[in-house]
C-alpha cells in the first residue's frame, strides 16, 4: 500500500461545491464514470487536503462535483503502478462548457485526460443542444398558429428572472438553475460565485479573471445597458451545428457574483438578442 494525497487549491470558481474523487476499481466499484468502474475514495471542500491509502497498481482517479454530471463535468489522473507515495493538486477552472470542472495540475498533456476533457465539454453542452434542436423541430413541424405567451418569473437561490411561460426549470449540476424553452430553442443557465467576506473584489476584477480562465482577450468583454457580457461559439459533437452563447456577469453584493448564460443556434442569435436584453434587465436579487 502507498499514500495518496490530494489538495484542492483554494479558488473562487465553484467555491461552494464539494469535489468527489472516485478511483478505478473493477472488482469492488459501484459507479461507472466515462465507462470505467469506480468507487468513491474521498471528497474535498475548497482549500482542503486529504490523504488515503491506495494499492500499488495503476489506476485512474476521477474528479467530479456530483453523480448527475459525472460524464461531462469530470477530470481524470492516471496513477502509475509503483510503491511511491503520490501527491496531487488541482483546482476548479472557469469554463461554461464544462461546468467549471476540477482540473488536476500538470495533467494537460496526458492523452487520456485530454480525451476525457474533450468529450466532457461536448457532453456538457448536450442538454442545451437538445433543447435547441427540439425548438427547431417544433418550428418546422407544428402548424403556425397564434399563441399568447405570458411572462413568468423564475426564482432560485436569491436570483429571479422574468422569462415567459414557454420556459421550464430543469436541474443540471453544477449550475444553480437551467431554464429551457422548446418554443424558441433557448436555454438559460445561472452560476453563482462567492468570495470570502471582505475580499474587496470588484466586478471589473472578477470579469478579468473570467476572461483569463476562458482564454479570451480583454477586449472580449463588452457592456450593454450598464451590464458586462462576453460571447463565444461552439459546435455539437458532429461539428456541423453551430451554437452561440452570450454570458452576462452580474454583481449581487461586494463579494457575490452571478453569471447568466443565454444559448441558441448561432443562426438565431441576432434575432434573439433583443429578448436576451429584456430578460437580463428583469433580473433581481432577493
Amino acid at each position: 500500500m502507498r499514500q495518496l494525497t490530494v489538495t484542492r487549491r483554494k479558488k473562487f470558481v465553484a467555491s461552494l461545491a464539494k469535489i468527489l474523487f472516485y478511483i478505478e476499481d473493477p472488482e469492488n466499484g459501484d459507479t461507472d464514470i466515462t465507462g470505467v468502474r469506480t468507487r468513491k475514495l474521498l471528497e474535498l471542500k475548497n482549500g482542503d487536503t486529504q490523504s488515503v491509502e491506495i494499492g500499488d497498481n495503476a489506476a485512474r482517479l476521477f474528479a467530479i462535483p456530483g453523480l448527475a454530471s459525472k460524464d461531462w463535468c469530470v477530470d481524470v489522473y492516471c496513477i502509475p503502478e509503483g510503491k511511491e507515495d503520490i501527491e496531487l493538486t488541482g483546482q476548479n477552472k472557469y469554463s461554461p462548457a464544462t461546468g467549471n470542472a476540477f482540473r488536476f495540475d500538470g495533467n494537460d498533456e496526458d492523452p487520456i485526460a485530454k480525451d476525457v476533457r474533450s468529450k466532457g465539454k461536448k457532453r456538457g453542452l448536450l442538454f442545451l443542444i437538445i433543447a435547441i434542436l427540439v425548438g427547431v423541430l417544433v418550428g418546422i413541424l407544428v402548424p403556425s398558429r397564434i399563441n399568447i405567451i405570458k411572462s413568468k418569473t423564475f426564482s432560485k437561490d436569491g436570483l429571479s428572472i422574468t422569462l415567459d411561460t414557454s420556459f421550464k426549470e430543469e436541474q443540471q449540476e453544477p449550475f444553480r438553475a437551467v431554464y429551457s424553452s422548446d418554443k424558441r430553442g433557448i436555454a438559460v443557465m445561472t452560476s453563482h460565485t462567492e468570495f470570502p467576506s471582505g475580499s474587496g473584489v470588484s466586478l471589473d476584477e472578477y470579469c478579468e479573471i473570467l476572461l483569463d480562465h476562458e482564454g479570451l482577450p480583454s477586449n472580449a468583454l463588452k457592456t450593454e445597458s450598464g451590464k458586462y457580457y462576453f460571447e463565444f461559439d461552439d459546435t455539437d459533437t458532429s461539428g456541423k451545428i453551430n451554437y452561440h452563447y452570450k454570458v452576462y456577469v452580474l454583481q449581487e453584493s461586494d463579494d457575490s457574483f452571478w453569471m447568466v448564460f443565454f444559448s441558441s443556434l448561432k443562426s438565431k442569435a441576432a434575432a434573439n438578442d433583443s429578448k436576451y436584453k429584456n430578460w437580463i434587465n428583469s433580473v433581481k436579487f432577493d
